[in-house]
């Protein structure tokens, strides 16, 4: 599919990156990590892959350390709002289980994105701007850090 060509050339530009696939359904996040856990966890790629809903629940070890999170758009959006963190980092909240992750996402797939105009397509759109405004904000984070190191 289209979605798993971008996840390959999401990992081949930046293999430390991580994806997120956003499915409206828990049925159909199950069923796509029933699929991608077969085809990307398997050798060669060996990638971890995890489900995030309401029924699931993964320590920060276990999130930080995957390469593909499978979620609802109300899950992904309760972990992105915490994207920033919380002062120590040490607890266990979705805030600080978010930050780092969240930060390292390279590839964010929406699927069923028609349903923007539905009931739930203001948590989508919520999603859709914060992503972005993230992404630009770690972007400009990372091109400052070079510059500072120098003086």
């Amino acid at each position: 599919t289209v979605a798993e060509l971008a996840l390959l050339r999401m990992k081949k530009q930046n293999p430390k990156a991580k994806c997120v696939y956003i499915a409206p359904l828990k049925s159909l996040a199950r069923e796509r990590l029933k699929e991608w856990s077969k085809r990307l966890g398997a050798p060669p790629l060996k990638w971890k892959v995890l489900e995030l809903s309401g029924d699931t629940s993964h320590d920060s070890r276990a999130l930080n350390n995957s390469d593909v999170l499978i979620c609802t758009p109300e899950k992904w959006d309760l972990i992105s709002r915490g994207w920033r963190g919380v002062s120590g980092g040490f607890d266990s909240s979705s805030a600080s289980i978010g930050k780092r992750f969240v930060r390292e996402v390279g590839l964010l797939i929406i699927d069923e994105i028609h349903l923007l105009g539905e009931d739930r397509g203001a948590v989508l759109e919520a999603i859709v701007s914060r992503t972005r405004f993230i992404s630009r904000f770690v972007q400009a984070e990372n091109k400052v850090k070079p510059s500072n190191g120098g003086k």
